[in-house]
């Protein structure tokens, strides 16, 4: 079973895109993909910007606040497999689609990618906080912009 973090994103989507999607860490973006956004980076981002822009009250590239962290545009879950649990970078990529699938649903915009340059296979989910139908996924990661340390959870494995 995979162990996940969730860490909010207040400022820097587009930079926390182009991290994840870096073919040096994806076999050359082989192992990314996305739902309801395009797998490249400024594109992902235009896209996750047109609809937080369209139902949030804030802008997503807003500058922060002069106190606080400002408003959560996007949530960075990051889904570390350990070396026992013998996971295939495919297979890791599957478990982080079925976890957006199954804990956001079909309206959400995300994007996945698996990183293989490390001692251990992990995967990177990026989400905008609001799904194309408006609702607001900040209530899928409690209390996510008020916290000191990022969110734990525990992934359910695949049957």
């Amino acid at each position: 079973m995979p162990y996940v973090k969730s860490v909010c994103v207040h400022t820097t989507v587009e930079r926390s895109l182009r991290y994840i999607l870096n073919p040096d860490k994806t076999e050359n973006c082989v192992l990314t993909t996305s739902t309801n956004c395009i797998a490249d980076s400024r594109d992902a981002y235009l896209q996750m910007k047109a609809v937080y822009d369209y139902y949030a009250r804030d802008t997503f590239n807003s500058p922060p606040p002069l106190s606080g962290k400002g408003t959560v545009k996007a949530i960075h879950y990051i889904m570390s497999f350990a070396d026992s649990e013998n996971v295939t970078p495919e297979l890791a990529h599957k478990i982080a689609k079925a976890f957006v699938r199954k804990n956001f649903g079909d309206d959400v915009q995300a994007v996945i990618a698996t990183h293989v340059d490390a001692s251990h296979i992990h995967n990177h989910v990026i989400i905008n906080s609001y799904s194309l139908s408006g609702r607001s996924i900040m209530l899928t990661a409690p209390r996510c912009a008020k916290q000191e340390r990022p969110q734990t959870v525990y992934a359910e494995p695949l049957e």
